[in-house]
């Protein structure tokens, strides 16, 4: 990226913490289409949402590999949440292209928040005018598949549903996702991706279904996914998908 053109954006983003005190809202979901591949706006991104209790989209390179994901990951904490693989659009001259996926991301994420509450994560949500995406990975069938890299290292991968809403630090995003029952200890949903508001003790009730294959002990799997839930800080009410404000 040309150095002028990235202390431009860096200095511009100074500028939002202004936003409140000149329109009385304040950013909260913060993007740098086709700039946040270069880490020093995703590290700019990160450091406004810091500053604003916001969160913060950043997108990985066109065809980045899984590993690279995963390692570029461990820069980032709670408040930025990486986007891999880009979506397909059609150009007004009708040519198919491969986007960056934030815009679409945050579009999704104010959808959302308007139409259900900011206490619903974007996991398992259809994501609105898009062709498909520009890599597509294994499904986390197996602790060798690509998916299961993904949710192991607390990494993002989408498809056409939002699947996986993590952010980099803690990975807390959708921990009970509804459409997979291979989670870590067996955890599926318990049929609503709704979570409650969390509470003036900042805690949240967690409705969860443990499900015990053939051979496995119940009571083994059940301990085995409270404890998967306590280390993705769920009863902690640490998720970057509630309100910022509210939790953090």
């Amino acid at each position: 990226m040309d150095p002028d053109v990235r202390a431009s954006l860096i200095a511009a983003m100074a500028a939002w913490s202004l936003s409140e005190s000149v329109t009385s809202y304040r950013p909260r979901i913060l993007i740098a289409p086709g700039f946040s591949e270069d880490d020093a706006i995703g590290k700019a991104l990160e450091t406004a949402a810091n500053k604003l209790r916001a969160v913060t989209y950043v997108d990985c390179e066109s065809m980045a590999t899984a590993q690279e994901v995963v390692t570029r990951r461990q820069m980032y904490g709670a408040r930025v949440e990486l986007l891999r693989p880009r979506v397909s659009k059609v150009k007004a001259n009708g040519e198919i292209t491969f986007r960056p996926y934030s815009a679409s991301a945050a579009g999704l994420r104010a959808r959302i928040d308007l139409e259900k509450g900011w206490w619903w994560s974007k996991s398992n949500q259809a994501i609105a005018n898009i062709l498909g995406v520009e890599q597509v990975d294994e499904f986390k069938a197996n602790t060798d598949s690509q998916g299961w890299l993904f949710q192991d290292n607390k990494a993002f991968d989408k498809g056409i549903d939002d699947i996986y809403s993590k952010t980099a630090d803690n990975g807390a995003g959708d921990p009970v996702l509804s459409k997979f029952s291979e989670m870590i200890g067996s955890i599926s949903g318990s049929g609503s991706s709704e979570k409650a508001p969390v509470t003036d003790n900042r805690r949240q009730q967690v409705n969860m279904t443990v499900i015990a294959q053939p051979g496995q002990d119940p009571q083994a799997v059940a301990d085995s996914a409270v404890t998967s839930m306590k280390n993705l800080d769920v009863f902690n009410g640490n998720n970057a998908m509630h309100d910022p404000a509210e939790v953090w």
